[in-house]
Order: structure tokens, then C-alpha cells, then sequence
């Protein structure tokens, strides 16, 4: 779409803790938050959300990577037809 803004994101974390999966974000999560510039929730087991990344969009512009190097939306442009 011409002239979006991705602000923030979210994913889920489906896995149950009786199944041996953590339902709170990783390090994973946090920083591919902070290299896109982004905040971002983790959905989890009972509907449970977390944030994760920087407070606002921009609020950390030292660990922001340039937009080409960090895969996702938008990745490399604010077209939404290369969006995973």
C-alpha cells in the first residue's frame, strides 16, 4: 500500500507450557522488534499478551536496523506485496 507505516506487529506463540513451550517473547522477539523500530505483542497460551521491543515506533533509533537489512513487513519498502 502506498505511503503505510508499519508502527507495530504481533505474533503468537501457540505452544503450551505443558508442552514444553515458553509463552512469554524471547530474545528472538525483542530483537527483531528493536531492529525494525518497532513495538510489538506475543499472543499466548489463554490469550495472554506481552509486549516486547521498543515503547513506540522510533523510540530507539540505535538499535534501528536500516529497513533493507531487516526481513518482514515492510521490509524494504512500504509496499505491502512483499510482506511476509
Amino acid at each position: 500500500m502506498r505511503g503505510a507505516m508499519l508502527v507495530g506487529d504481533f505474533h503468537t506463540h501457540p505452544g503450551f507450557k505443558t508442552q514444553g513451550y515458553s509463552p512469554f517473547p524471547d530474545l528472538a522477539d525483542s530483537g527483531l522488534n528493536f531492529a525494525r523500530g518497532v513495538p510489538g505483542l506475543v499472543i499466548s497460551e489463554g490469550m495472554k499478551i506481552y509486549d516486547t521491543g521498543p515503547d513506540r515506533r522510533g523510540s530507539d533509533p540505535e538499535l534501528a536496523k536500516d529497513p533493507k537489512q531487516v526481513p518482514g513487513y515492510p521490509g524494504n519498502s512500504a509496499n505491502n506485496k512483499n510482506c511476509h
